[in-house]
This record gives C-alpha cells, structure tokens and sequence, in this order.
C-alpha cells in the first residue's frame, strides 16, 4: 500500500450541543506506527476554532454533550481498557 494512504484522516460521530453553539467530533487517524488512532475535538460553530478535548497519547471516542451542555461525556481508551468520563466543557 502507498505511504500516502497513512495520511488520510476522517472525521465522525459528529454532535451539536444542546444550545447549538459547538461540534464534538472524533478524528480517526493512523499515525506514524501505522496504528488506528482517534482524538476529540470541539469546534465552535460562530468562528470555526477547533481544539483537541483529549490528550495526545490516548484514543478516545463517542462525545455526547448532556442536556446542559456543562460538560462533554467520552469513552477514553489509552492502550488499555475503555473508560467512560466527563470532561468539563470550558474549553478555549
């Protein structure tokens, strides 16, 4: 397979806060190691600034924002078994 296939990157499992205001979304990607990876981001919708929610060295997934949006509920995967966890939501 072509190097430039370990480039490609996707985003998914896209959700709109509550208030409508910002984006979670996972990036997948396959690093360096040529292992499968994903991060979280948010975005805020108004100006499109985007940060990674979640550490470098772990892969986490499945945002979803609780009715109030305070905070942003993930399941975190290091390299070992999946945990679920909130993450407040002052981000930026």
């Amino acid at each position: 397979m072509p190097d430039g296939h370990y480039r490609l990157q996707s985003a998914g499992d896209v959700q709109l806060s509550p208030d409508g205001t910002r984006l979670a979304f996972v990036q997948r990607f396959i690093d360096a190691k040529r292992r499968n990876r994903t991060h979280v981001w948010v975005m805020t919708i108004a100006d499109a600034k985007m940060q990674r929610v979640t550490p470098e060295h772990r892969d986490d997934s499945s945002p979803g924002w609780p009715p109030d949006g305070k905070a942003l509920a993930l399941l975190s995967g290091g390299r070992g078994p999946s945990e679920s966890g909130f993450l407040p939501t002052a981000f930026g």
